[in-house]
């Protein structure tokens, strides 16, 4: 499928946002409290949490990120 390069950018930025939710927040809960019952449950809405707090962040975040590091840095 083609898109634009905008468009293939916000995708690229959900897809990271969140598998880095449900991987940090897996990691962080099982470090912090282990395996407990109802584990999967607090965990399901701790992806949720990130997903809401890192998708404003990253939609916003990566795009500028990646203007400050091609204004400084460039390809070999």
């Amino acid at each position: 499928m083609k898109v634009s390069k905008k468009v293939y950018g916000l995708i690229e930025g959900v897809a990271i946002v969140v598998l880095m939710s449900i991987v940090m927040s897996f990691f962080m809960m099982w470090i912090n409290n282990g395996f407990f019952p109802g584990f999967m449950f607090a965990w399901l809405k701790s992806i949720g949490i990130g997903i809401l707090i890192g998708l404003p962040a990253g939609v916003v975040g990566i795009p500028l990120i990646q203007k400050v590091i091609h204004k400084y840095f460039t390809l070999k």
